[in-house]
């Protein structure tokens, strides 16, 4: 019988939360974000190649 590993992983939050709004430095395009992917691993936005930059 293989042997299983008994290491706990911590989940983290998701890098996009709700309400966080994000810009595209090329195009200025503006995204807000509405809901959570519920991802374990933190995503990106991409615009024009390029990863979105937390706007205000």
């Amino acid at each position: 019988m293989p042997k299983t590993s008994s290491v706990k992983t911590k989940k983290t939050q998701p890098k996009n939360r709700t309400g966080r709004k994000y810009v595209c430095g090329t195009c200025g395009l503006a995204v807000t974000v509405d809901r959570d992917c519920g991802c374990v691993e933190a995503c990106e936005l991409i615009c024009c190649d390029k990863t979105m930059r937390p706007g205000k």
